[in-house]
């Protein structure tokens, strides 16, 4: 079970509620409903205070291995280990983007407020 619940979805702006100290696991299937084959694709998620802000609080990237690519089922996956969640100050309330690029260098975007609330 994901300790990750999506508060508003409107758009290309979902709006996720996380927990400190707990695996985040952000799935998301690339084209909805009908999904796109995502082979070559890559992705990124930033976490940050405020949009604009210079300083990341969190970031899932390939390099890092927080990021998992599908084919042709559409899924994108951001992850974080439960030990690394559990190092991010919370409460703690930012944004966050994921930036999608295609295989033919054009990039797509899914924002929203990001919620990390504190362990109990």
């Amino acid at each position: 079970m994901s300790s990750v619940y999506f508060t508003k979805i409107a758009n290309n702006n979902i709006d996720i509620v996380a927990f400190q100290g707990k695996t985040i696991e952000v799935p998301v299937i690339w084209g909805g409903d009908s999904p796109i084959d995502v082979t070559g694709y890559d992705a990124i998620m930033t976490i940050k205070d405020k949009a604009g802000d210079d300083e990341t609080i969190a970031s899932f990237t390939t390099t890092n291995s927080r990021v998992s690519i599908g084919t042709t089922n559409g899924l994108i996956t951001f992850t974080m280990s439960a030990s690394d969640s559990s190092s991010l100050t919370a409460p703690f309330k930012g944004v966050y983007e994921i930036e999608v690029t295609d295989d033919n260098s054009k990039v797509n975007n899914i924002y929203g407020d990001f919620d990390l609330r504190p362990e109990v």
